[in-house]
């Protein structure tokens, strides 16, 4: 696939002012924040061709380069454009992902490729009802699911909290899951909230996940930057923010966000479609991109209330295509003003 040509970070003759301008921005993401470092970023803009994708891609290159290991993900499933940029191919990506992988049918199989946390996680996503037994030795544990939640945990002796951990870490033995319409016929399901929520405390949602992540890793693509991985879109589903907004995206995002350093997050403009709030919600922070004198000041309104609404967490405004010289930053050649939305200023580097 040919690349589209926007102005990258290059290797060759980088333009030291366009280098510092990134450098900079990326100081103020991570001063945005100095407490709790933001590492699933969502770039999105009120409206078309602000320039999301180029600021997206160079962030993700600056990163790499500073030492981060790096996922960009192409999550604007209307009109991809991260695999044209790095010329990477396009055949599968993020959906195919999200809707082949979580809906692997778990049976029964062995716990060396595919652990007990893998299997919690699918039937949870799924909402299966029914019983998943784990072996290892001696040791038989059945888990009772109801539509994907454990209700009760049963096995030969008294469970106790240590013993009951060590089970979900366990690397060998087998596993079978029963599927039933109903658990009325096997146990009278635990209304207690106190055991509800000792077993919610030790089926932890990250634990090993073999299977979940060696299958998220055949979707990513290398790029021509060290450390910088990208998932593209893959095939454009017909129902994007149904999608997006799944449990199993969710699932994604805290899987990769425990295995990269940071995972910045394309999006279709905000005001257009319903896809980026639905990310807006689910990932550490989210930055607007503004194009000086291509913007309508109503739109960029909208979508800060918009965010404000479901909670977001707005780390501030990228300016881009700024003259600085001329317009009064005093720092020429730089490229991009960032306002901090807890700083009343803005940074021309």
């Amino acid at each position: 696939m040919s690349k589209t040509h926007i102005p990258l970070i290059s290797d060759r003759d980088p333009n030291p002012s366009f280098v510092e301008a990134y450098r900079t921005l990326l100081t103020n993401i991570q001063f945005c924040q100095p407490s709790k470092p933001l590492k699933t970023l969502l770039i999105t803009s009120s409206g078309p061709q602000e320039g999301k994708s180029t600021i997206v891609a160079n962030l993700g290159i600056t990163l790499a380069r500073a030492g981060s290991k790096v996922l960009l993900v192409d999550s604007d499933l209307r009109a991809p454009t991260l695999c044209k940029i790095f010329g990477v191919t396009n055949s599968s990506g993020l959906s195919d992902l999200l809707i082949e992988v979580y809906s692997t049918q778990i049976t029964r199989g062995r716990l060396e490729d595919f652990s007990v946390g893998d299997a919690f996680q699918l039937l949870k996503i799924q909402k299966k009802t029914g019983i998943l037994t784990v072996e290892q030795e001696e040791t038989v544990v059945s888990f009772f699911l109801k539509e994907g939640e454990v209700v009760e945990v049963r096995w030969r002796k008294t469970p106790h909290t240590k013993n009951l951990k060590e089970i979900f870490r366990v690397k060998d033995g087998t596993f079978q899951f029963q599927e039933t319409t109903s658990l009325d016929d096997h146990i009278d399901i635990l209304d207690n909230p106190r055991t509800k929520n000792i077993l919610r405390k030790m089926i932890p949602q990250t634990y090993r996940h073999p299977f979940i992540e060696r299958s998220i890793d055949s979707f990513l693509r290398p790029t021509h930057i060290g450390n910088l991985q990208l998932l593209t879109t893959g095939r454009l589903p017909p129902n994007p923010p149904q999608l997006l907004g799944s449990e199993s995206m969710k699932t994604l995002v805290s899987i990769v966000r425990d295995s990269f350093d940071a995972v910045i997050f394309d999006s279709p403009p905000f005001c257009a479609v319903t896809d980026a709030s639905v990310l807006a919600s689910i990932v550490d922070g989210v930055i607007l991109v503004i194009r000086k004198g291509f913007y309508d000041k109503r739109l960029i309104q909208r979508a800060k209330e918009m965010l404000e609404t479901i909670n977001s967490n707005i780390c501030g405004v990228i300016l881009n295509q700024v003259d600085l010289k001329r317009d009064a930053y005093y720092y020429p050649g730089y490229q991009y003003g960032y306002y901090h939305k807890k700083r009343d200023h803005k940074v021309g580097k």
